[in-house]
């Protein structure tokens, strides 16, 4: 699961930008299982988790 402060995505080049309070259906492609589609909420561009990143 991805978690504040552990791995995470970022995404460049979109072709429409996303607003905060959002939340984006993503599907993430494995090498050794099957595709699994997440819902991802959008965070201003300023969030600063509590974690230093």
């Amino acid at each position: 699961m991805l978690e504040s402060g552990g791995n995470h995505l970022m995404f460049e080049q979109l072709k429409r930008k996303p607003e905060e309070g959002q939340k984006v259906s993503v599907e993430l492609a494995f090498d050794r299982s099957d595709p699994v589609t997440v819902e991802i909420p959008v965070k201003s561009a300023t969030y600063s988790p509590k974690t230093g990143h």
